[in-house]
């Protein structure tokens, strides 16, 4: 499958609403396999733009997407194995992309992550919500995931790691290098304790329910005008991330990191400016470089 060139420009209906939780979507692709999508241009409002579901080894370049308000996502990649990314301009009402595998027990079961992800040269969006987002649903699974070379920037968070209770499953080896993050309440947010919806066959278990979260790696990225650097204090004590490094990160923030239950922190080169208090605050955390010395 190929669709190539031209523009969808849709009427200024709030279709997002007609069914919960999200409306219909312009553009779906559901068991695809090497399809591309280039070279055109989509503008709605509050309505899923392009969701891919299901697709292998798919690739979108040089798209040009946008939406206003909430339900308005850019690019869903949902249980997708194999996608590639690049060149895109999206401006979004909510996620601008939004990385996702399924709520609940039985997408646990049926174990399709969205893996082996590319994100490079692109410029993203969030009016709303985040430029990227990775879950809230993920019981599937999310992994091998890397951006490169992108300016980004949210209404709320430029990267949103987000999840609850009753998910369960995985997101792992999400990494990003050479970010420009533009005029963002915060650079990376993680909250796994209380976003999005509850499935309606929640992951048991008290340990399982919660998403397991390792690997997380951000190196040489630039802030502007970014209000808090990281926030990562909504992790469950009952299953802490494990792996989270932070290199070579300059620019501006009016507050730094803030973290909670991590295993294997690595933080170094934080050369940032303008933020009052400590420069790291932590709660149960163990790693290198949890003090002052992380901007060496």
């Amino acid at each position: 499958v190929t669709i190539t060139g031209g523009a969808i420009f849709g009427p200024p209906l709030p279709l997002g609403k007609l069914r919960s939780p999200r409306g219909p979507v312009l553009i779906e692709l559901t068991g695809c396999t090497n399809a591309v999508l280039e070279n055109f241009t989509t503008q709605y409002q509050q309505l899923w733009s392009i969701h891919l579901l299901f697709c292998k080894d798919l690739t979108a370049r040089n798209l040009t997407i946008r939406t206003v308000n909430a339900n308005g996502d850019g690019l869903d990649v949902d249980s997708c194995d194999g996608v590639t990314i690049e060149r895109c301009d999206i401006n979004t009402g909510d996620d601008a992309i939004a990385l996702k595998s399924g709520r609940g027990l039985a997408a646990q079961q049926l174990a399709r992550p969205t893996q082996n992800v590319v994100i490079r040269d692109c410029r993203l969006q969030s009016s709303i919500y985040a430029a990227i987002g990775l879950g809230t649903e993920m019981s599937g699974g999310i992994r091998n995931v890397k951006i490169q070379n992108c300016v980004i920037s949210g209404r709320q968070n430029a990267i949103f790691i987000k999840s609850r209770d009753g998910r369960g499953g995985f997101m792992e080896n999400i990494s990003g290098e050479n970010i420009t993050v533009l005029k963002s309440p915060t650079f990376i947010g993680i909250d796994l304790e209380k976003k999005g919806i509850q499935a309606t066959d929640p992951v048991p278990g008290d340990v399982e329910k919660w998403p397991r979260v390792q690997n997380i790696s951000f190196k040489n990225v630039r802030v502007q005008e970014v209000a808090e650097l990281v926030a990562g204090k909504n992790i469950p004590a009952a299953r802490p991330l494990d792996g989270f490094t932070l290199t070579d990160i300059s620019g501006t923030c009016a507050r730094a990191i803030s973290l909670a239950n991590m295993t294997n922190v690595k933080l170094s080169g934080i050369h940032v400016t303008g933020f009052s208090g400590p420069l790291i605050t932590t709660e149960n955390v163990k790693g290198v470089g949890l003090d002052d010395s992380a901007a060496k």
